[in-house]
């Protein structure tokens, strides 16, 4: 174990920076909680302890933190997203995140970042000059994705991120929670990770079947959640990636398939003079309204006038370009025509 290495990292920390508080980020994983263990063994105090709920966690993550930092007699501050950053409001409107780097940036900042800085103001109060550490549990062997990124310290103004177990390995880990008797949540021991977020980005429909094991109330709820974004037109599920195509389609780009097809097919895209001179295959909206105005062509029989523009509201239907403005602009015109016969 490196016991060693983490006293020298707390010390250099208290000689370069005189800190004020210090902060625990606390997910609920093996990580954080060896990193909380062991600066609570070393530091004379843990100030605070701070818990992000995504809205993704698995309610056992949440409940093994609380009573975690209760044991230990640390005041919890347990940040959470606001309207904006919603999981459920983001994944209906756009459906679920991809498995790439941008995604998972944009899970976290929204996820995480906005109610961890919200907490950390909370602690700071606007007092100028205060420091504030804060201590995770980032490790060089952790993934390879953070090798070259993992530093002992990074002070980001009067933000001091500290990595106090960046040396120790997965081993070092178990080894410490057995040798101190510590235990360990039902959530790490059951699916390897803190279960905090499951927002599906770099994550697959088996990790769904993992937590069903021990939360299958929470699956039961992602899954229905998955069955309104799949109703909403979004093609893909948790932990899916949109197709490649989804993009383009889904711009208004038409393939010589039209609109309803295979996703699993390759397309075959049109190019714009294409589209703006072919037949456009309408969505329910547009279908909707060409019945609507087909039936009012018919009672309009014998008002040229009318049949005449309601004709055109007809053809605009068919074609994509510019169809809102069309129609908006034809609608008016027909209600001035019917305002006039009136009177």
């Amino acid at each position: 174990m490196h016991i060693q290495s983490t006293k020298e990292i707390l010390k250099e920390v208290e000689s370069s920076h005189k800190p004020s508080v210090y902060v625990w980020l606390f997910s609920g994983g093996d990580d954080s909680l060896a990193v909380g263990k062991i600066c609570f063994e070393l530091l004379p105090k843990i100030d605070y302890a701070i818990f992000c709920d995504t809205g993704t966690c698995i309610p056992q993550t949440k409940e093994f933190v609380i009573e975690t930092c209760k044991q230990m007699n640390i005041p919890l501050l347990i940040g959470t997203t606001t309207k904006k950053d919603d999981y459920k409001e983001y994944v209906l409107k756009f459906g679920f995140p991809g498995q790439n780097h941008k995604q998972h940036t944009v899970m976290y900042r929204m996820l995480k970042d906005h109610s961890l800085r919200r907490c950390v103001s909370q602690i700071r109060q606007k007092r100028r000059n205060f420091k504030i550490v804060l201590l995770t549990g980032a490790r060089y062997d952790e993934s390879t994705r953070r090798m070259g990124t993992v530093k002992k310290i990074d002070a980001r103004g009067n933000d001091i991120w500290v990595n106090a177990i960046q040396d120790w390995t997965k081993s070092d880990i178990h080894s410490y929670f057995t040798n101190n008797k510590i235990e360990r949540s039902i959530v790490a021991k059951t699916i390897g990770r803190s279960g905090e977020c499951n927002c599906g980005v770099f994550g697959n429909k088996e990790e769904l079947d993992e937590i069903n094991i021990i939360s299958p109330e929470f699956v039961t709820e992602m899954r229905e959640l998955e069955n309104k974004v799949k109703a909403n037109g979004f093609c893909w599920g948790w932990g899916e990636n949109p197709p490649k195509n989804w993009q383009q389609v889904s711009n208004g780009q038409m393939s010589f398939n039209g609109m309803k097809q295979d996703w699993e097919d390759q397309q075959l895209f049109m190019c714009s003079t294409c589209m703006n001179n072919t037949p456009f295959k309408h969505t329910k909206e547009r279908e909707t309204q060409l019945v609507e105005y087909k039936t009012l062509q018919k009672s309009c029989e014998g008002k040229e006038e009318y049949v005449l523009l309601i004709g055109k509201m007809v053809k605009a239907l068919k074609s994509p370009r510019n169809f809102q403005r069309k129609t908006e602009v034809l609608n008016n015109l027909l209600e001035e025509h019917i305002k006039t016969n009136r009177k």
